[in-house]
């Protein structure tokens, strides 16, 4: 996951009004944050299960603690309905995908294509089935993730070989986050869009997009996800010459770095992906000052850094 540098905040009163559901109830809720780190201790009944990656045996048969955070999926749930947030049905995408499509932006599906309400708590209570998948990969240009479909492909060919349900629900960023229509004409030409465009995100979705961004680790630690790792670069054939093409490796990405650690430490890891450098917080920081790992938006290496810092600590304060 990356985000693009945002459209500057024109509309009066923005900023502020995010300073004050920053500070609500609802938004201090953090599945990693240091003062939920009682939560994340172990239950018992796990202390001597043996896991792998998704909780499967280790190859040394040798018993291991699963971490696990957010057990019964309060905190998720809290996450996807204070943000406004949906996530979408796997069948949508797999329509989409045969049609030849691409990945489309939140504002574009259907309503009904979207998991929410008592609908989402039936999906997220229901413990018997894997039922919520969580998609960490890499845009393929600054502008679109998916600009030629060739992602979406990618995405069902393996939930398909996870044997994904149809009536399942995914995680993806640009399909569950309010987004800008980079792709619009107005932005190819380099042309600035007067507020209310409808390229760009509204006032509500963009309280809705900045809320979301702070609280994105909820999701990759949940006990009710599984993540999806897509980390190859993929060719893009007869793409649009006004995009541009974002080859920085995955690994080499502060978002999907992000991701990566916490679901591979909260072993919710749902497919094979190759290991990476483990980090401290400190060394995260620097790579995101430095810019050794990328960051699309100026605005976001802080959110980085905070996010990153609190799992570190709750992963520390577990040892």
């Amino acid at each position: 996951m990356s985000y693009p540098a945002p459209v500057p905040l024109v509309q009066d009163g923005l900023k502020e009004e995010l300073s004050e559901r920053a500070a609500s109830p609802e938004l201090q809720l953090s599945a990693l944050s240091v003062t939920q780190i009682p939560s994340l201790s172990y239950s018992e009944d796990d202390k001597h299960v043996c896991s792998g990656y998704h909780g499967m045996p280790s190859t040394n048969g040798a018993p291991e603690r699963i971490r696990r955070c957010d057990p019964d999926g309060v905190l998720l749930q809290s996450f996807l309905t204070s943000s406004d947030l949906g996530i979408v049905k796997i069948g949508f995408l797999r329509r989409l995908a045969f049609e030849g499509r691409r990945l489309p932006r939140r504002q574009a599906i259907p309503k009904d294509s979207f998991i929410k309400g008592n609908l989402l708590s039936r999906v997220l209570n229901d413990e018997s089935k894997n039922n919520v998948w969580v998609v960490s990969y890499a845009w393929l240009t600054r502008e679109h993730p998916d600009p030629t479909g060739v992602r979406l492909k990618e995405l069902i060919a393996e939930l398909d070989r996870l044997r994904a349900q149809n009536g399942d629900a995914v995680f993806i960023d640009y399909c569950c986050l309010p987004q800008n229509n980079f792709l619009h004409n107005a932005y190819k030409a380099g042309e600035g869009l007067p507020r209310g465009h409808p390229a760009n995100r509204t006032h509500d979705e963009e309280l809705c997009f900045q809320a979301a961004k702070v609280k994105m680790d909820i999701i990759f630690a949940s006990d009710r996800s599984n993540v999806v790792v897509l980390p190859s670069i993929l060719e893009l054939v007869n793409c649009d010459n006004r995009l541009s093409k974002n080859t920085v490796p995955y690994c080499k990405r502060a978002w999907c770095y992000l991701e990566l650690a916490i679901a591979r430490y909260y072993h919710r890891l749902a497919n094979e992906v190759p290991g990476t450098e483990d980090l401290d917080h400190k060394q995260f920081r620097e790579c995101v000052l430095n810019g050794t790992m990328a960051v699309s938006c100026h605005a976001d290496r802080e959110i980085l850094i905070n996010m990153y810092s609190r799992f570190f600590l709750a992963k520390n304060a577990n040892l």
